[in-house]
């Protein structure tokens, strides 16, 4: 297993590499990027899927039918691969001969199941992927005693939201040793990278004895209803699209994208290949020949009549039985040849092929991260990494081809899932109540949410409607790649996930980071109105409108050169900020509403839901907004040094800017959400006669902070316009607009006088400072509960809970009361470091400390989550005994958010938004440390642009910015401008 890790980079890796040994990773070349991990760990339980008449997706294909019935619009499997268009798909199973069904997919606990909503209950790690996947890895844990399945789900279905999720670790069945290992890892040759190599390494941990694992490479077509090109069921008729077997280890697969031959070898031992066909079985477990389940009901019910006599179908597997010795491993290998073949698959050429992939990963993981970082911070970045590019996914959607199917009410399975869905939906835990109709005002006091019916918080069910779920979203036809957040608890995408995955992925692939900022932005995606969606369940929840700080990143981060990118963003983005100006404005007021925003439970009631007789005025979407202006403020500051037209584009934004900074810093009694006593930003529900603020101190009053742009004076040079309204603003607006002493214009939404409160409650223990970073919700809330009079009879109450959520609001499946989220953490570092060395943080209780060294502070809080402490313990595993032991220690899970107090992991585990907290890592080194690793580089060397030019040019500003000189100041000075040079960086200096 190759050990490595994430990074501070000014360039991506594909610039800084060496161009002699092969091409860049990431860059797509004819064919390698063909194949991925564009295989979804869950399928099932999605919308996608759902064709109920009352929207309860999860019931309505549940777990318990994944293994028997088609699906609609795509497939699922264990680290599975699968081509662009996921029409040949590639995963395995496994069988302990215990459990009572064979293991294709990872097992989780639907929403109603789980007592905080959907999880899943396996063991498994990401270890290794490139940009272009030419090298792949990753681990599952399999018992080898009964898979705990029952237990798991009657376990979490008695535990209350007050209690921690049961997981697989709990049970005891991973103790002492008695599970595989069993390691996957994909590589492709670089003479033809169509050609794909796989080898599974099955090790028995246990020490003491051998145990024997049914181990089942499967390759099936899926059902492509997208394309009219459906293969044909019936075996009286040619098929299209199939598998046959050629002689007793190779199969032919034939389908419009190309012919294959995949060849299996185990040291001579050969496997039984069973085919059958990728279709319903409306027998169940009483019948059905040649059918999805043919598999499952050959190995576990002895069934040999259900596969396939002809050795044809459109599922094919191969069937080794591993007796694997105590302490032992065995190893498979298959390989897939665009070609048909009968030759025998040769054991050294594939060993060859993974020392030399894997051998090229190692050369690219080296050369990305700084030469500063440790072995420690490398491991934990290469996984993080693995991770971000194995979320990729296959999404398909079309939502007026569900429609149809809904209407026609196709299925023959109808009569057998309505019968299973009854004792289904009895099942759930006891934090995941249906509701069907709901009181308004009752949704305040009690947001309850049906976990499937939202990803951001309708109380009305979507799929009641005449029209359906996402009714007025008809022009969605999504058949991409996708980054998606986590590809079993979310395997859908999320605009404002995608904003955040972007900005890591830029620095391995950054075609790929700019295709999916324009593919979000397209016609497809965006609706006519300008609006971006939010998620499947409801397209129409407001999200925050990060995309625009998305592209501006990616633009300056992979050169500043692609101007093409920025317009084609810039010129979409003008649409969806119409947008929220025209159904987002509360009038002309400058402050917005929004609902949700992505914060599911951070308030006290339902953010989402109508409040008849008031208007909830947000502050983070009034704080969105000034930021989504400043974002479109620089693309046209940008795109003006070559175009006049974007200067005059820039004053649109600058005043819509002002209009938004000078109505969220009015105080609430005169119209605006600054608490003139508490010194923070609320949101206020505005009434006719009165206005009333939820004085909540939480991420919500922070967001406006996140609104600083710097615009250096040689911009301005050419945008005369912009120039000339800067300058009289400075007058009229001096809170606002501000001049540095080297003519740079910082716009901020927060104005100077007001900063030192924020940060005040920032840096405050008891407030938002953790020891592992800042809050999403002050923790004075622990011992001094909120409450909120929502009417003469009712009042609403929000506690601190710094872990998982302890309340039903959304389904409990995330929390916002009080735990870490990287991704807003990220973004309050990249603030406070716009306003660096210019702001001195003067009245607070840091005394003449600067925002930067703030941001410095946070930044190593964070990494102390993922590091050993004293202990040797990672606090993200909690106190998890197994993470002690050698084989677990260093595998390391990016969940989705952190106890604030403990620094244990919380939510989906594969959420790799932590990938972008990288930045101020670098800068945790002190200036010594700094000025050593300097001196060890030959600074005399080529000035060719490479990741050892990087490092250094980083160093050399960082000591600059602290006054410690290299050699003195004029030499310090002088190397950096050679640097500036060599890279073409003109904003390395200040």
């Amino acid at each position: 297993m190759a050990s490595s890790t994430s990074s501070d980079f000014s360039e991506p890796a594909t610039k800084r590499r060496k161009t002699e040994k092969w091409e860049p990773l990431g860059k797509e070349t004819d064919g390698n990027k063909f194949w991925g991990p564009y295989l979804s760990e869950r399928q099932w339980g999605t919308v996608r899927e759902d064709l109920s008449s009352d929207g309860a997706c999860w019931s309505y294909f549940p777990y318990e039918a994944a293994h028997e019935r088609v699906y609609q619009s795509g497939e699922d499997g264990i680290f599975g691969i699968t081509d662009k268009q996921s029409k040949f798909c590639i995963s395995f199973a496994v069988w302990n001969g215990k459990d009572s069904h064979l293991k294709e997919r990872l097992f989780g606990l639907s929403g109603p199941q789980g007592n905080h909503g959907e999880d899943v209950k396996e063991v498994y790690y990401y270890l290794d992927n490139t940009p272009d996947h030419s090298y792949m890895k990753a681990l599952y844990r399999y018992p080898q005693t009964e898979f705990p399945y029952d237990i798991l789900l009657q376990d979490n279905k008695a535990r209350s939201c007050q209690e921690l999720e049961f997981k697989l670790i709990d049970t005891g069945v991973l103790n002492d040793g008695k599970y595989w290992n069993i390691y996957v890892e994909y590589a492709k040759s670089r003479e033809n990278p169509k050609q794909l190599w796989c080898r599974y390494t099955v090790q028995n941990v246990n020490q003491d004895d051998s145990a024997t694992l049914k181990l089942l490479p499967q390759f099936w077509f899926r059902k492509c209803t997208d394309d009219k090109q459906e293969y044909e069921n019936d075996s009286r008729k040619p098929q299209s699209s199939h598998i046959m077997q050629i002689n007793d280890h190779t199969a032919q697969v034939t389908y419009d994208l190309g012919n294959f031959s995949v060849s299996f070898d185990i040291n001579d031992q050969r496997p039984t290949l069973l085919f059958t066909d990728n279709k319903d079985d409306p027998c169940g477990e009483s019948g059905g020949h040649g059918c999805k389940d043919a598999f499952h009901k050959f190995l576990i019910l002895n069934d040999r009549a259900v596969v396939k006599s002809d050795k044809r179908g459109t599922k094919c597997g191969a069937l080794f039985e591993l007796c694997t010795p105590a302490g032992g491993s065995i190893e498979v290998y298959w390989v897939l040849s665009p070609e048909f073949s009968q030759t025998n698959l040769d054991l050294q050429a594939a060993k060859r092929i993974f020392d030399d992939r894997l051998e090229e990963a190692n050369d690219f993981y080296d050369k990305l991260f700084p030469v500063s970082w440790n072995d420690e911070q490398r491991k934990i970045a290469r996984q993080a990494y693995a991770g971000l590019l194995w979320s990729k996914q296959f999404y398909y959607y079309d939502i007026k081809q569900n429609k149809a199917l809904l209407e026609r009410k196709e299925s023959p399975l109808d009569s057998v899932i309505a019968g299973k869905r009854s004792s289904l939906e009895s099942e759930g835990a006891g934090c995941s109540q249906q509701l069907a109709h709901v009181d308004l005002l009752d949704s305040l006091a009690n947001p309850v949410h049906i976990p499937q019916e939202t990803c951001g918080g309708d109380t009305k069910n979507q799929l009641v409607e005449k029209d359906g779920r996402n009714k007025d979203w008809k022009h969605i036809h999504n058949h991409d790649i996708i980054l998606m957040p986590d590809k079993w608890e979310f395997p859908w995408y999320a605009v404002w996930d995608l904003a955040f995955h972007v900005i890591p992925i830029c620095r391995v692939d950054p075609d790929l980071a700019k295709q999916q900022l324009i593919l979000i932005l397209s016609d497809t995606y965006m609706h006519p109105s300008g609006q971006l969606p939010g998620c499947e369940f409801n397209f129409a929840d407001t999200n925050p409108p990060l995309i625009p700080w998305a592209c501006l990143h990616v633009y300056k981060k992979t050169g500043s050169s692609d101007t093409k990118f920025l317009k084609t963003c810039f010129h979409r983005l003008i649409f969806n900020f119409s947008w929220w100006i025209n159904k987002k404005e509360d009038g002309s007021s400058g402050l917005f509403t929004g609902g949700f925003m992505g914060l599911d439970n951070i308030s006290v009631l339902d953010r989402s839901a109508k409040i008849p007789g008031y208007t909830l005025l947000q502050a983070d979407a009034s704080g969105w907004m000034a930021h989504f202006s400043l974002c479109m403020l620089e693309m046209c500051v940008i795109l003006a040094q070559n175009d006049p037209v974007y200067d005059d584009l820039a004053l649109f934004f600058l005043n819509h800017f002002i209009r938004i900074a000078e109505a969220i810093n009015t105080s609430i009694e005169n119209g605006g959400l600054w608490h003139e006593d508490d010194c923070f930003y609320y949101d206020v529900l505005k009434g006719k006669t009165d206005r009333r603020p939820l004085c909540i101190r939480s991420l919500v009053g922070l967001i406006p902070v996140l609104a600083i742009s710097r615009i250096k004076h040689t911009d301005l040079m050419n945008v005369t316009s912009l120039r000339d309204k800067l300058q009289a603003l400075k007058e009229t607006y001096p809170s606002y607009v501000l001049f540095s002493d080297d003519g740079d214009v910082i716009l901020t939404q927060v104005p100077t006088e007001r900063q030192k409160y924020i940060v005040s409650y920032l840096n405050n223990p008891d407030e938002f400072l953790s020891p592992f970073g800042i809050r999403s919700l002050s923790k004075f809330y622990d011992q001094n509960p909120y409450e909120f009079q929502l009417d003469k009879e009712r009042i609403l109450s929000l506690y601190y809970a710094p872990g998982e959520s302890n309340t039903n609001m959304f389904g409990g499946n995330s929390n916002w009361r009080g735990p870490v989220w990287l991704c807003m953490n990220y973004m309050l570092m990249e603030s406070l470091e716009a306003r660096g060395k210019d702001f001195t943080i003067l009245g607070s209780n840091m005394g003449d400390e600067t925002f930067s060294k703030l941001a410095e502070d946070i930044a190593r809080r964070i990494i102390s989550i993922f590091l050993p402490d004293e202990t040797g313990r990672r606090p993200l595993h909690g106190s998890v005994s197994l993470y002690d032991l050698p084989d677990w220690k260093d595998l390391v899970l990016f969940y989705e958010y952190f106890d604030a107090d403990t620094g244990r992991g919380c939510g989906a585990r594969r959420l790799t938004l932590s990938t972008v907290i990288r930045k101020p890592s670098v800068k945790v080194l002190s200036a010594e440390h700094q000025k050593q690793v300097i001196e060890n580089i030959n600074l005399e060397g080529d000035w060719h642009i490479s990741e050892m030019v990087i490092c250094k040019c980083e160093l050399l500003v960082l000591l600059i910015r602290s006054g410690t000189w290299y050699r003195g100041k004029e030499e310090t000075l002088k190397l950096a401008i050679m640097y500036m040079g060599c890279n073409g960086d003109a904003a390395v200096m200040e």
